[in-house]
């Protein structure tokens, strides 16, 4: 559906949500409010003239709007292609189901995570989540047994709560969806914050399970697609990788949300290599790993096996509509040109994690530390501060970031951080059950500003793997 040089928005009109995913990477902005529908008419228009060709509809729920009919009738009359982002809760409703098909909307991507009560409840917080789920998989296949069948993109989002049980899962949604026409998605959790930092499975650990489940899946007669993941951790699957058929079509993707549009995104925006990038085959065909992950875990990625030219002719076979009359030789060319347009972007470089020292450590100095007037801190803020300033060594910070300063003020500690170029600040406060906190850590509300002239500087996977580095010195 997507062609070359397609272009694509994810588009956000509400934050709002049923439920409470773990790895949610909109959960700071929950209590924002809807997008009014005027604003959504000019930013369809403006998508449209852009040269738009898909707009996705992701962060929140969007069926919980009162006007979602209106908004899919006005996608309708601008000619604009659609798919909703959903975890399938409001579809249980067969009605809302059948208003919402009327209403021309076809291409459905439901987020599934598990199989079990237990799994899939403790993952997106919700009670009887499962159950609904399910139901809501039955009513699609339903529609699309008596009807046209939709189409249903089942994205899973990998992480260690469910890794071994992923094939488990794909059996599960095949039995469930046998009429409609079915694409199994899995996705590489992002750390966007500390709690979701906990749930995220190294690269290295992910590569056994999803071998496993690239084999199991070929089985099973459904196309499949794997979305963050390097390419060495695909052997034998990698022409089912979302970023290699990005590639492919040299694909843009615009993010537009309430009060934030980021315009046109590069691709490979949010990808870095490591210095075992350097030695694989695949390196030229290759974003790398999402960076924010790669922060978190400090791991080096490893070699890919894979011969580029045995790739080239399972990519040819694997989207022969769309790239018949190309030779292996001509895609590879093609692939790798378009890596370096991608790569030219100026990006900061991943650190591999440090190695131990040999030698004895010298006791940490103390940080500059102040206090200043205001309302006095909590224990438990007065001993982080104190713990802060006398040993911020302990902090695992990914290099070249380092603690510059410890604030006391009010009821907040004020962590400044510093890289050579760039400053960041973290605020800490006793959570507060109505703070409008970024993320919590144990006893406390966790939050982040920026200098405002490093602000296009400091991408979003720095500032969540810093928060990462933060959360066990916080409980």
């Amino acid at each position: 559906m997507n062609g070359p040089h397609a272009k694509v928005a994810i588009v956000g009109i509400t934050y709002r949500c049923n439920q409470s995913c773990s790895f949610c990477l909109d959960r700071e902005r929950r209590r924002s409010g809807d997008m009014p529908f005027d604003e959504v008419r000019t930013l369809f228009e403006t998508l449209k003239r852009t040269g738009v060709t898909r707009a996705i509809f992701m962060t929140g729920e969007t069926g919980l709007r009162a006007d979602f009919f209106d908004v899919l009738d006005l996608a309708a009359d601008l000619g604009l292609d659609l798919a909703l982002t959903t975890n399938g809760m409001l579809f249980a409703d067969e009605d809302f189901l059948a208003r919402t098909v009327a209403h021309g909307l076809t291409d459905f991507n439901v987020s599934i995570h598990g199989t079990t009560p237990d799994v899939v409840e403790a993952i997106c917080g919700a009670r009887g989540t499962w159950e609904r789920q399910r139901q809501a998989l039955r009513n699609l296949n339903a529609r699309s047994a008596t009807g046209s069948p939709l189409n249903v993109y089942t994205k899973t989002v990998v992480c260690r709560a469910n890794l071994r049980s992923l094939t488990t899962i794909a059996d599960d949604l095949t039995a469930l969806l046998p009429a409609a026409r079915l694409t199994l998605g899995f996705k590489q959790a992002v750390p966007l914050d500390p709690q979701a930092g906990r749930e995220v499975a190294p690269y290295a650990a992910t590569r056994e399970p999803l071998a496993a489940l690239a084999t199991h899946v070929a089985t099973l007669g459904r196309p499949a697609l794997f979305d963050g993941f390097p390419l060495c951790c695909l052997v034998g699957a990698e022409q089912l990788s979302r970023e290699l058929g990005d590639l492919v079509a040299a694909r843009e993707y615009r993010l537009a949300m309430p009060a934030k549009d980021d315009g046109w995104i590069p691709l490979g925006a949010e990808y870095r290599k490591t210095p075992g990038c350097g030695r694989c085959p695949l390196a030229s065909l290759c974003l790398g790993g999402l960076a924010s992950v790669l922060h978190l875990t400090g791991e080096d990625l490893a070699p890919s096996p894979t011969d580029p030219e045995e790739l080239a002719l399972r990519l040819l076979a694997h989207r022969a509509d769309d790239l018949a009359g190309l030779s292996a030789a001509d895609l590879l060319e093609h692939l790798a040109e378009v890596t370096r347009a991608v790569e030219g972007a100026p990006k900061r470089r991943v650190e591999p994690a440090p190695e131990a020292s040999a030698t004895p450590a010298t006791p940490p100095a103390p940080l500059p530390s102040r206090s200043e007037p205001g309302a006095p801190l909590s224990p438990r803020l007065a001993a982080l501060a104190e713990r802060l300033a006398a040993d911020a060594s302990a902090l695992q910070l990914p290099a070249p970031w380092r603690v510059s300063t410890v604030v006391t003020a009010d009821d907040v500690v004020t962590l400044g951080l510093r890289d050579d170029t760039r400053r960041v600040r973290f605020l800490v406060r006793d959570h507060r059950a109505d703070a409008r906190a970024l993320a919590r850590v144990g006893a406390f509300d966790l939050s982040w500003t920026t200098e405002p002239e490093h602000r296009g500087t400091l991408d979003r996977a720095e500032l969540h793997a810093l928060a990462c580095a933060l959360a066990p010195f916080l409980r």
